[in-house]
């Protein structure tokens, strides 16, 4: 095979799209090939198929003068092969080379450049196969210096070598081989003997040949590349430059104007990017625009390497979160993070959100490479505007979280209102009036109440269901003088629009003394509860996904006193009443685990009130037969809190040294109370009761039902 041409060309792009394949097979031959899109084929000689026939392979002699340039992963640029059977397949991420039988011999003559530079990318692949097979022999330079170049990762090599018979390479005056990988020679079986009068540049593999003339030279090659008597293009950038995966290699001179870009992907976590590589001189203005796959911290992470004379102003773009550091020393550039700026003023991020934010900045500064991901993630969204940057930020606080906390303050009288009387008529089920008093009894109630909050910018919606079993009852310790107690168990269910969820038990107590004074009813009350709720919160960006988890232990309690009076008729009642509530609650510190440093830890939270609430009860009286005597009534009445924040303290478990973000959530300062019901006297000593009651703020809304039976005395 001869290309004579020294101006032509040959270019591809893919996976293994090689350049050139001059190939002789005794039996079989050919090339089958089926990659995908992500492949890095592997060079394996085991083959997974059939090879077909078998034979002797004849000589291949391959003379090339074009300049070969191939920078798809696997791609080879000259591919020489020479079998008995069998011949080149691709499939399954693989590269099979080999066959049955023996090859003859090759003969390679090359000039000009021949580039591999993709991953596992190997300039010249020479083969002959069999025990018996024959000598490569690889000569550099013609009439003209020639240049090969590898690829990158284990598999990449200038020039590899296949045969088990002795072969040579001889690399004229003014020739160089080297590879991304720092493999320039590589023998896969037999000796390989090196006539060295140009340039070997990194490490090589002659299973026991020898090296004759200059020795290798470690490292990559400097500003040689540019060949003797090989002229050297130019690329002039004022637009973008974007490396493939990595990195590329500009095989010329670069000149950037001052309204050009390289653009490079930089990971820092592994301290790799995809940049370029200038093989010639570089006449550098413009800008580094960098790409985060990750970034971290005090890391220098290569953006660009020109191995000629390198020029110029060149300066690093800074992304929205983060300012950049240039660092040349010759023709290398380096990039480095100088500082990060979460809290910008351009985000718009609300007071809340700002503390967020300070606070991932501070994990950030701490260095993490496990979180390196995340941080660039947070940067792309910061690239797609403030309003996607400040939804990532919000998936770092608590969220719904702290309406869940805020709910066991707001509730903490439930328990008291479930325990405020055993009522029945003045004078009898069967009596002749509609006044109501109190008695002996003991009673069994079961409810549940569903609450639902309206959320704000910081907390999403979210709703609140409970389920209630309570016992209680009460006695007549002195004439008009009563004693009563009762004990709860409440199940709650929580669950957040914005993936916060949760569920918690609770017990609860009341003692009551009631002082019943004609139709005035006097009452103190104390009451408590205790109990604990499992969150968990959904975290979910772009580089990082996870579900913390915590569990704060809950406590709520207060004074009640009441005072009622009746006003009756025999058929109707009116009951104007007031409640005043003394209510102290508070939530336990607690950490939350699952998520690592962007975890919350929230400090202990106490909330403090006094509630007013005045209402009025209008009931009826109702004989349905000589032992069923219905009551039904309707309240009405008003809420009014002195508190109407609940409020706290948290911080990311890896920011510890900031400023704890303030956690608020608003309690109604008012709320409308309704509630209707009815109760079925059986006789004088049972009674059956339903009951609805609803609440109305302008923050959340509540509906609850409870069922009770009584036994008198």
């Amino acid at each position: 095979m001869s290309l004579l041409n020294d101006q032509s060309t040959i270019t591809t792009a893919g996976v293994g799209a090689h350049g050139v394949v001059a190939q002789s097979v005794g039996g079989g031959g050919g090339m089958v090939a089926n990659f995908r899109p992500d492949d890095v084929p592997s060079l394996t000689s085991e083959a997974w198929f059939t090879t077909g026939g078998s034979g002797r392979g004849g000589a291949v002699t391959v003379l090339s003068l074009a300049d070969i340039h191939v920078s798809g992963a696997g791609a080879f640029g000259i591919v020489a092969q020479s079998a008995g059977g069998g011949g080149l397949v691709a499939d399954d991420g693989k590269f099979y080379a080999g066959g049955v039988g023996d090859g003859g011999a090759l003969k390679l003559t090359l000039q000009n450049r021949i580039a591999a530079t993709g991953e596992g990318g190997i300039g010249v692949f020479a083969q002959s196969t069999g025990a018996q097979g024959g000598a490569i022999e690889v000569n550099l330079g013609y009439y003209k210096p020639a240049a090969i170049t590898g690829g990158s990762g284990a598999q990449g090599a200038g020039v590899v070598i296949d045969s088990r018979a002795d072969s040579h390479m001889y690399v004229g005056e003014g020739s160089q081989i080297s590879a991304l990988s720092g493999t320039a020679i590589r023998s896969v079986s037999g000796r390989v003997d090196v006539q060295n009068d140009g340039a070997i540049y990194g490490n090589t593999y002659l299973t026991g040949g020898t090296i004759y003339g200059a020795p290798q030279i470690p490292g990559q090659p400097p500003s040689s590349t540019a060949l003797a008597g090989v002229e050297r293009g130019v690329l002039t950038n004022s637009g973008t430059l974007v490396a493939s995966a990595g990195g590329a290699i500009i095989d010329g001179d670069l000149v950037q104007t001052a309204s050009g870009r390289v653009a490079a992907t930089f990971d820092f976590v592994a301290g790799q990017s995809a940049s370029y590589l200038v093989a010639g001189d570089a006449r550098l203005d413009g800008k580094i625009a960098p790409v985060l796959a990750s970034v971290l911290p005090g890391v220098r992470v290569r953006a660009l390497e020109v191995q000629g004379v390198a020029t110029g102003s060149l300066s690093v773009e800074d992304s929205p979160l983060f300012s950049f550091a240039l660092h040349q020393s010759g023709g290398t550039y380096d990039v480095s993070v100088r500082e990060a700026h979460f809290a910008g003023p351009d985000f718009g991020l609300s007071a809340h959100r700002k503390d967020v934010a300070e606070a991932l900045e501070a994990v950030f500064e701490s260095g993490r490479p496990e979180l390196g991901a995340l941080f660039a993630g947070l940067d792309a969204a910061a690239r797609a505007g403030a309003s996607h940057y400040n939804q990532a930020v919000r998936e770092f606080s608590p969220r719904s979280a702290v309406t869940a906390l805020a709910r066991s303050a707001a509730g903490a009288a439930d328990i008291a209102d479930r325990s405020m009387s055993c009522p029945t008529f003045s004078k009898g089920y069967a009596g002749g009036d509609a006044v109501l008093t109190e008695g002996e009894c003991g009673y069994f109630k079961i409810g549940g109440r569903t609450t639902s909050d309206d959320g704000d910018g910081e907390r999403g919606r979210s709703r609140l269901k409970a389920a209630f079993w309570q016992v209680g009852g009460q006695i007549e310790i002195s004439p008009g003088l009563f004693l009563g107690g009762s004990a709860a168990y409440q199940a709650d269910w929580f669950n957040g629009h914005d993936g916060v969820s949760g569920k918690g038990s609770t017990g609860q107590a009341a003692i009551t003394l009631k002082r019943q004074d004609g139709p005035i009813l006097w009452t103190a009350a104390v009451f408590g509860n205790i109990g604990e709720l499992d969150l968990k919160r959904r975290i979910s960006v772009a580089g990082f996904s996870d579900t913390a988890k915590g569990a704060p232990t809950l406590f709520s309690g207060g004074l009640r006193g009441r005072v009622a009076h009746t006003f009756g008729t025999e058929d109707l009642y009116l009951r104007p009443y007031l409640n005043v509530d003394l209510i102290y609650a508070r939530s336990g510190s607690f950490k939350e685990r699952g998520a690592g440093d962007l975890g919350l830890a929230y400090g202990a939270a106490r909330y403090k009130s006094a509630t007013f609430t005045p209402a009025v009860e209008l009931g009826g009286r109702s004989v349905l037969s000589d032992d069923l005597v219905l009551r039904s009534f309707v309240t009405a009445g008003a809420s009014v809190r002195t508190n109407d924040r609940w409020r706290g303290k948290a911080h990311l478990r890896g920011a510890r040294n900031v400023e704890e973000m303030s956690l608020t959530a608003p309690i109604d300062s008012v709320a409308a109370k309704v509630g209707v019901g009815l109760q079925l006297f059986h006789g004088e000593r049972a009674d059956l009761r339903l009951r609805y009651d609803g609440e109305f703020g302008s923050h959340a809304k509540s509906h609850g039902a409870t069922a009770s039976v009584a036994y008198r005395f």
